[in-house]
């Protein structure tokens, strides 16, 4: 049963068949590319990414033409591209082979966590005393198949075949969130300019609180504790 739902989530036709794609693909690429033409194309990846030349610059220093210059750059990229992905695939083939290690292990370990336990009973009584064999019976250990379903999980995840998962905000407790305003204000050109003249009557108000205060601190008089003015008085 278990050997069944490994090769499901193994799917092992599709890793290979998707890695000798890529493979073929890189050796397409470089077929296309001989040890003196990559030279070339490393070189002009480099003045143009690197040095950030631009590629009419390039093609006068090299004697070629813009053109050949660009599908130099193109064929070395396409080249890395592919190397690139014939290594990821490589590494996901790795881990899955891992994890398919660990679900083959956890299912044989559950297996045999359900059979019989042998324990022996020593008697030192009655005529005959010895050893006594009993066999008690189990259910088996969840926590293997705990193992091999997370196993199972992180390949979905190294494949990424599971659900594109979706994330709700809301408010503490699961409630929904409340806007601070409702949404039907800014369908409404009366309510937005309302909105705007609060605005703007609340940015004069804290305007003229900051001019007074300033004013204040100019004048020469000071608060008392009492909340009164005292006016300082000239010298005799």
């Amino acid at each position: 049963m278990w050997g069944v739902a490994v090769g499901m989530v193994g799917l092992e036709v599709g890793y290979f068949q998707n890695e000798e794609n890529l493979i073929s693909e890189l050796i397409q690429v470089s077929v296309m590319m001989t040890k003196r033409t990559r030279a070339t194309a490393e070189e002009c990846f480099r003045l143009n990414v690197i040095e950030g030349m631009h590629q009419v610059d390039i093609a006068v220093e090299i004697n070629k033409s813009q053109a050949r210059v660009s599908q130099l750059i193109s064929l070395l990229e396409e080249e890395w591209f592919a190397e690139y992905s014939v290594e990821q695939f490589r590494i996901k083939i790795q881990q899955t082979r891992v994890y398919e290690h660990i679900i083959r292990e956890a299912m044989d370990a559950w297996e045999r966590s359900k059979e019989d336990a042998e324990t022996k009973k020593t008697s030192t009584k009655g005529k005959y005393p010895g050893d006594e064999e009993i066999s008690v019976g189990q259910v088996g250990n969840p926590a293997y198949l705990k193992t091999a379903m997370d196993a199972m999980a992180d390949i979905r995840k190294i494949w990424g075949l599971d659900a594109p998962q979706v994330h709700e905000l809301g408010a503490p407790g699961g409630a929904a969130l409340i806007p601070f305003y409702d949404q039907s204000i800014l369908e409404d050109p009366t309510a937005m300019d309302l909105l705007c003249l609060l605005e703007e009557r609340l940015s004069d108000g804290e305007d003229k609180q900051t001019d007074k205060a300033t004013g204040d601190n100019a004048s020469g008089s000071s608060p008392s504790g009492n909340g009164h003015k005292v006016e300082e008085s000239a010298p005799s």
